[in-house]
C-alpha cells in the first residue's frame, strides 16, 4: 500500500497457491488499508488484472468497482516493422 495524501494505492497483493483460502489476503488488505487511514487516507484505489477472479472477488468485498483499464503498448518486434 502507498498513501498520496487522502489516497490509498493497492497493488501486488499475492498468496502463494498452498497458502490460499485461509483468509490471509483479506488480513493483508485490512492491515494495508487500517495502515493507509492512520497515515491520513480516506480514499483508496487498487490495480488488479481483469482475469484474476479471486482478487475481483476479495476485492468487491470492500466496496471496490471498476473504473477504468490499462492498455499496456509494446514495443514493435524486429519482424512487425
Amino acid at each position: 500500500v502507498v498513501v498520496t495524501g487522502e489516497w490509498a494505492g493497492i497493488a501486488c497483493v499475492e498468496v502463494v497457491p498452498e497458502a490460499r483460502r485461509q483468509g490471509l489476503a483479506t488480513r493483508i488488505v485490512n492491515t494495508a488499508l487500517a495502515w493507509a487511514v492512520g497515515h491520513g487516507a480516506d480514499k483508496a484505489y487498487l490495480q488488479t488484472m481483469r482475469t484474476n477472479e479471486a482478487a475481483l472477488t476479495l476485492y468487491r468485498r470492500y466496496g471496490f468497482v471498476d473504473h477504468h483499464d490499462y492498455r499496456y503498448l509494446q514495443p514493435p518486434t524486429a519482424t512487425s516493422q
